[in-house]
């Protein structure tokens, strides 16, 4: 007659097993939560330019939050509308402000200022579902946009000139990581891989305080 197995054998079998699982959902959960090691360059310069709704945006505003930052313009008949839907779904999938963490906001700057006047910017990101909570187009100058390129070592070519056609303005295709102090944190392709990577590294940066 057989014996019985002694008790928890299955458990004991199964032990290795389920001790992997939790290693696994371990790494996972630290890939979201630990800090990011993450390079630190150029700082945001102070910029003094205008929101959506007509409103004065300096970037002294994003201190103490994460931003997302990207440069698109609304006549842009290729580039620029894969970046606002990239911009589109990260609003979908990172948190308002992960728990424990900072808040994390999205910001457009158009790099044609002469077309893209306040109500054009609220009627492009209107056609994107953004939540302008959440997520600011903004507009200056010609000269005041080049300034914000210059500052952070991103080439544009005719920012703002009226006399090139539609779709000639050339300008970074990169989305950019900006900390709680207002310094660039990292640039991203608009890729799927790029993206994953950015929402990883933003929810993480958050998370540890934006710094």
């Amino acid at each position: 007659m057989t014996a019985p197995p002694p008790p928890h054998s299955g458990l004991r079998r199964a032990w290795p097993w389920l001790a992997l699982v939790l290693l696994l959902a371990l790494a996972g959960w630290s890939a979201w939560t630990w800090p990011p090691d993450l390079p630190r360059y150029a700082a945001v310069p102070d910029w003094d330019l205008v929101d959506q709704d007509g409103g004065a945006h300096r970037a002294v505003e994003l201190r103490g939050q994460v931003t997302v930052l990207d440069f698109i313009f609304t006549r842009c008949p290729d580039v620029c509308p894969l970046l606002t839907s990239k911009m589109a779904w990260l609003q979908r999938n990172l948190p308002d402000r992960p728990l424990g963490g900072v808040p994390i906001r999205l910001v457009s700057i158009s790099v044609d200022p002469s077309h893209d006047r306040p109500d054009v910017l609220a009627e492009y990101g209107r056609r994107y579902g953004a939540d302008f909570h959440r997520w600011t187009f903004l507009t200056g100058t010609p000269d005041q946009v080049r300034a914000v390129l210059d500052a952070l070592q991103l080439a544009a070519d005719a920012v703002g000139d009226p006399g090139d056609p539609i779709g000639a303005i050339a300008h970074s295709e990169r989305m950019l990581l900006v900390d709680a102090d207002g310094r660039v944190r990292g640039f991203y392709p608009s890729d799927d891989e790029g993206m994953r990577r950015l929402r990883r590294d933003a929810a993480r940066l958050a998370r540890a305080g934006g710094r």
